[in-house]
């Protein structure tokens, strides 16, 4: 069993890399492969509450975030450089904040770290 972490930085609907991340997070877990996910830079509005994609003609995937402890993804970091212009309580996800240190060592903790 391998230990991926998911770098998530692209905006949810500006192309369709934001859910096929959460895709493959969630096909990786079903594999029983150990995945945490980490939000930073435009990945952070992924995590937004509120979200109207319906006015860009696109398909509100914000709500499988709430099924991610289904497939087993517990592991839930934000980078705390990304949220400097959100407050947390517009999120509806509620990760765990972590500077570049912990992130260095959140990698290197990992077998396998992908940047989508």
């Amino acid at each position: 069993m391998k230990r991926f972490l998911l770098i998530m930085q692209q905006n949810p609907y500006a192309n369709s890399l934001a859910l096929e991340g959460l895709e493959f997070a969630m096909a990786l877990s079903s594999f029983n492969q150990t995945v945490t996910l980490l939000f930073k830079g435009d990945g952070v509005l992924q995590l937004l509450a509120k979200q109207d994609p319906e006015k860009m003609v696109c398909k509100d995937f914000s709500k499988i975030y709430s099924g991610l402890s289904v497939f087993g993804i517990e592991d839930v970091y934000i980078d705390q450089n990304s949220m400097r212009n959100y407050d947390p309580n517009d999120l509806f996800l509620v990760p765990k904040i972590v500077d570049e240190h912990q992130i260095v060592n959140l990698i290197k903790d990992h077998d396998i770290v992908l940047t989508l």
